[in-house]
């Protein structure tokens, strides 16, 4: 909310879990908030996506800190 996310990573395999699961809602919505604070949203599916996996399936890059 506070526009801190600069770049949202977010793995393709989790993405598809979400809506499997029927929780894609709340990914949107901060895939959403992202954009609207000019931050880029992106869907991951090389092999630094399992790193990424292993943490939950998201990450946040932030602007500042």
């Amino acid at each position: 909310e506070e526009g801190a996310i600069g770049s949202l990573l977010v793995v393709e395999s989790y993405l598809r879990e979400t809506r499997e699961k029927g929780t894609y809602k709340a990914l949107d919505a901060i895939m959403r908030l992202v954009d609207q604070s000019n931050g880029k949203v992106h869907i991951l599916s090389t092999p630094v996506a399992k790193k990424i996996a292993s943490l939950g399936g998201v990450a946040g890059i932030l602007r500042w800190t």
